[in-house]
């Protein structure tokens, strides 16, 4: 369940973490708007207006398959370090 509820944070967040992407490969279209919040929620819009929904997410799908193993993987071994520090005694706060 946890890799699915990473999945679905990081496609809530995908639109403004692709504008963060393009202010960090100074993307020359896209620099005017860099520097402010309002001028990342109007990259959104221009990102929007030229390419549609479909333009806010490019990328998308490359990160999900990123996160998705990684959720999965991470939720796994704090579990079975979760259930290994009870069986020893450790008393584990994470």
């Amino acid at each position: 369940m946890k890799p699915i509820q990473a999945s679905q944070a990081k496609t809530v967040v995908a639109p403004l973490d692709r504008v963060k992407i393009l202010f960090q490969a100074s993307n020359p279209e896209f620099r005017k708007y860099a520097g402010t919040w309002s001028g990342a929620f109007r990259a959104v819009s221009e990102i929007y207006h030229n390419a549609g929904v479909r333009g806010l997410f490019q990328g998308h799908s490359a990160t999900l398959f990123r996160i998705f193993p990684y959720a999965g993987i991470k939720f796994m071994a704090y579990d079975q370090v979760h259930h290994v520090s009870q069986y020893i005694g450790l008393a584990l706060h994470i």
